[in-house]
């Protein structure tokens, strides 16, 4: 068993989280775990998710700046997750253990089911409302204005800072293409209307779309940070880089037409989406491969992880 998870089950530590929102006896089931680990569980009359962020890896300041932009996005008509505050009015509780900080936040379950690549039948109508809702979250990422705690920009990332120190020796071609992307990238324009706070990894597994297909609740902002707002589209569809050419742009287009319903994005943007795309591969290699950061490795991962370390010299275009 992953040590963390160990951690907060063996030592008493998700007991203790439960009864900061008064449902100790009602126990929760572990349904998921990245940086963080999250449980399922009943906290009162709504079914909420428990998540655990190791204070080493997540912040107290980012978590609060989080919960901030989460509330701009609800108070703004955003069909989002939001905290459920404990019993003492917190949206974070603290659990400290030994020398291990863990920053609690619980989240409301949004109805709807999640989709799958492999199964569902992606149409258009999909990826028009997906692409819609990613709009309205940079709609208000626009007019958004932290009043504390910020986020970081992409590139002050840990995963970012590690390679550039040339991280893992182990893997010199992925830091190779990370510089290569990296170089592109400064080049490009920050100003208010192509770059923001952005999910960050607005991907299937983190929106949950009703059986209408027309209403998605974002969930899980773990990831927020300011970046360019067409690399949020890139990291939504990344899953689809493998599909055949010309389904690729359909989907992409689909996307894009929903998403201008609500915001703006010049086209000239769309030349840099292979960029985008090449950013995600490699960061997720370094991440995964490390072992620095995650703390339980995902299934299939050891499989991803060699396949993408043959494909790195070459040059991905969408």
């Amino acid at each position: 068993m992953n040590k963390t998870l160990a951690l907060i089950e063996g030592k008493g530590l998700l007991d203790t989280a439960l009864s900061r929102w008064g449902e100790r006896e009602k126990g929760a089931t572990h349904v998921g775990d990245s940086e963080s680990l999250v449980y399922k569980a009943q906290l009162g009359e709504d079914a909420a998710f428990l998540r655990f962020s190791l204070g080493e890896l997540q912040p107290r300041s980012h978590i609060e700046a989080e919960l901030d932009f989460i509330k701009h996005l609800k108070d703004n008509g955003v069909f989002v997750t939001y905290p459920i505050h404990s019993n003492a009015g917190n949206r974070i509780e603290e659990i400290v253990h030994d020398t291990a900080t863990f920053y609690v936040t619980a989240f409301k379950k949004m109805p709807g089911r999640h989709i799958n690549y492999q199964v569902d039948n992606l149409d258009e109508n999909l990826h028009r409302n997906w692409g819609r809702t990613l709009g309205s979250i940079h709609k208000q990422s626009k007019q958004f204005k932290p009043s504390g705690n910020k986020r970081e920009n992409w590139d002050e990332d840990k995963v970012i800072q590690y390679a550039k120190k040339g991280e893992p020796n182990s893997e010199p071609a992925a830091v190779d293409e990370l510089k290569c992307v990296i170089d592109h990238l400064s080049q490009l324009p920050r100003d208010t209307e192509c770059y923001g706070l952005i999910h960050c990894d607005f991907a299937f597994r983190n929106f949950l779309i009703e059986e209408d297909l027309s209403t998605i609740h974002a969930i899980d902002f773990g990831d927020l940070c300011y970046h360019w707002y067409i690399a949020d589209v890139a990291f939504s569809l990344w899953g689809a880089r493998h599909l055949p050419n010309d389904k690729r742009h359909e989907v992409l287009n689909w996307f894009m037409d929903g998403y201008r319903q609500e915001c703006s994005l010049d086209d000239k943007w769309l030349s840099e989406f292979s960029w985008f795309i090449r950013l995600r591969t490699v960061y997720l290699f370094i991440r995964y491969s490390s072992g620095e950061w995650d703390k339980i490795k995902h299934p299939n991962q050891s499989q991803w992880i060699e396949q993408t370390r043959k494909s790195l010299s070459e040059e991905f275009v969408w």
